[in-house]
């Protein structure tokens, strides 16, 4: 065991530099890692999958040791799934080259747990950091029994203390890859996060310097242009043309509110908001508003969140009307639905329209950034701040040709809040 320990650090080493060079030098978004099979993060796992298998810990005569299962585990459980598939393909490859005596039982072996992580991974990507922690730790200890209960039927006992101390070894450089990269996850959220939230204090400052004083103007021509409008005298052109004149000055007026939600977030203590009502009155509002769109809906009753009402209802507004917007050219279904989810509520609103680019949905809710050609951007920008002053999130998934999801998480409050 001594003479395998120099050998197995070096596959602890093997794993832990190049990732380790991954984070720090070419790092990538989490969803790039989980939408590409051939990512930055998987080449660098096959390279760490390669050194351990070639360089492995000899523990006796009869038996190697190495690592191969982490850069595995890595590359399912924080790259795509596919991408796993390929490192797992790659390892099948060289055992079967160089360790053919081994193949059928590696392939038996990683069928089985490539199954069960393909089970696992949605539960992953939704769980928090501690829960992560438990669901790797029991994954790898199945492993580790399988393998005692397999040295005990071959009659090797004796290997027991051995292989519980390698098993301990792997299970910490598993979990030391797990925290890098979870911590590396973290600071690229906060520095997007941060950029984000500069562009929406420099909104904020120029909402503030200018709104009040280009909105009094603005109601005043506004009502000298009513008054026009509806005198006798005017020709049906020109009061063509001053109705088009109102509707621009009321959309005016629409961006400098959505300028003062930014730049001065309510003060209004919030209270307790009947999601479930909310919603069905606004699907009731909207049936009329674009009737050749069919609204299919499933609410659960009862859904409770703290906030302030008008706010959520501005929230669920402009996402459902940007959906409806969006099926303007080829009417389709709206799909609403909102329910429980452990201890969040959970509203998912799904269009038919035509969907965004990736470079697009990168740049959603972010200030004047709007996919229409007559929008502001400034809506949906209101709408994540809302939310995030709420202490929930929005996330969005969108394909061209086939539609946008926007799923609104809130925190599920009691009737007992006060």
């Amino acid at each position: 065991m001594v003479e395998a320990l120099p050998h197995l650090l070096n596959n602890v080493l093997f794993i832990i530099i190049p990732v380790l060079f991954y984070l720090l030098f070419l790092n990538e978004e989490d969803s790039a890692r989980q939408k590409h099979i051939f990512s930055k993060f998987s080449i660098f796992l096959v390279i760490s999958l390669l050194l351990t298998m070639i360089f492995p810990a000899e523990y006796s005569d009869a038996f190697l040791y190495d690592l191969r299962i982490v850069p595995i585990l890595m590359a399912i459980l924080y790259g795509s799934r596919l991408s796993g598939l390929s490192l797992i393909l790659v390892m099948l490859f060289y055992t079967f080259l160089f360790q053919y005596s081994e193949f059928f039982v590696y392939l038996g072996n990683y069928t089985v747990a490539f199954i069960l992580l393909w089970w696992i991974k949605p539960r992953y990507v939704q769980a928090d950091r501690f829960k992560r922690f438990i669901i790797v730790t029991l994954f790898y200890l199945s492993i580790v029994i399988t393998r005692g209960l397999f040295l005990i039927h071959i009659g090797q006992v004796q290997q027991l203390p051995l292989l519980v101390i390698l098993s301990l070894i792997t299970w910490f450089t598993i979990v030391a890859v797990q925290l890098l990269i979870e911590n590396m996850d973290k600071q690229t959220r906060l520095k997007r996060e941060l950029q984000h939230n500069e562009k929406v204090d420099a909104v904020s400052q120029l909402a503030a310097s200018v709104t009040h004083e280009v909105k009094n103007p603005l109601t005043t021509v506004k009502g000298f242009l009513q008054i026009l409008h509806e005198k006798d005298y005017i020709s049906d052109k020109d009061q063509s043309y001053l109705r088009l004149s109102i509707d621009e000055l009321e959309r005016a007026e629409f961006i400098i509110r959505n300028y003062l939600s930014l730049s001065k977030p309510e003060k209004n203590p919030y209270g307790i908001v009947d999601i479930s009502s909310v919603l069905q009155n606004l699907i009731k509002l909207l049936a009329t508003y674009q009737q050749d769109i069919q609204l299919v809906t499933a609410v659960e009753p009862d859904l409770t969140v703290k906030g302030i009402k008008y706010e959520i209802q501005q929230v669920l507004l402009n996402i459902i009307k940007n959906g409806m917007e969006a099926m303007s050219d080829h009417p389709g279904q709206l799909y609403i639905k909102a329910m429980r989810r452990d201890s969040d509520v959970v509203i998912t609103i799904k269009d038919q329209g035509k969907g965004m680019a990736k470079n697009d949905l990168k740049r959603i809710g972010q200030p004047y950034f709007t996919t229409k050609e007559n929008g502001t951007g400034l809506g949906m920008s209101v709408s994540f701040e809302i939310v995030k002053r709420m202490g929930g999130r929005i996330t969005v998934h969108s394909e061209l040709g086939y539609g946008t999801i926007f799923t609104i998480e809130l925190p599920l409050t009691s009737l007992s809040f006060s």
